[in-house]
């Protein structure tokens, strides 16, 4: 099992810090739209945009947020177990196209979590952790440490990705844009939670159009867009 439980132990400190706190590469992405409630309390979900925009920079991708200059679609996915993914649609000189990159292990770094590595009463332990975790307590004693560390494996790979270009026709392009119409641009980019998941899978969604910049940030925890969904399931169709 790989586990984004790092990211899990980060967000007591993390989640409520300011933007500079964390260095963020404001470019990317826009820190006052990542605004939502945890628990019934306001946060700014700098962790999220912290991630999500090393993502974008691990698969070379452009702001889009600062410098969009033409309709464009892009899918970020991160899946829990297996390699993240992503995908856009644009216009490329006289071309519409869909471009798909695909990771090639899970996660960016070279590091996870693999709980069958610990005996049974510390795996009792790691599986106490997780539930607090979910129940939206974040402390850790020593002994939570240990075996939280225990079950750490390292990788060697570096992450790269491969490409999949596809020319679609101008009908397919417009399709896939109404879509993202004026009620897309109404829904809130992270949506209030009273969980926090232990696997770690995330789907981001951007748009550069008409009516300007607008991203929806999904996790485990919280439903997805049928828009979205539609858009990822016409984009498989172009790129099989």
């Amino acid at each position: 099992m790989r586990s984004v439980l790092t990211i899990l132990i980060l967000v007591a400190f993390f989640i409520e810090a300011p933007a500079q706190k964390f260095e963020l590469d404001t470019s990317y992405l826009p820190v006052q739209k990542f605004q939502h409630k945890l628990f019934d309390r306001d946060i700014t979900d700098s962790l999220d945009i912290y991630f999500k925009t090393l993502y974008l920079k691990a698969f070379d991708e452009p702001p889009l947020f600062c410098c969009g200059t033409d309709s464009t679609i892009r899918i970020l996915t991160i899946p829990s177990f297996s390699p993240p993914t992503l995908a856009k649609i644009q216009r490329q000189n006289s071309e519409f196209v869909v471009v798909a990159k695909i990771g090639n292990k899970v996660g960016l770094d070279n590091s996870y979590y693999d709980p069958s590595k610990l005996r049974k009463r510390e795996l009792a332990q790691f599986n106490d952790l997780m539930d607090r975790f979910n129940s939206g307590d974040f402390t850790m004693t020593s002994s939570d440490s240990a075996v939280y560390h225990k079950a750490l494996v390292i990788e060697d790979e570096p992450f790269d990705y491969s490409v999949i270009k596809k020319v679609i026709s101008v009908t397919d392009w417009r399709s896939m844009f109404e879509l993202v119409d004026k009620a897309f641009y109404e829904r809130p980019t992270n949506r209030d939670q009273n969980t926090i998941v232990e696997d770690g899978y995330g789907r981001m969604t951007e748009v550069w159009t008409s009516f300007g910049y607008h991203v929806l940030s999904r996790s485990s925890a919280t439903p997805e867009e049928s828009a979205v969904l539609e858009l990822i399931h016409r984009i498989e169709k172009q790129i099989e």
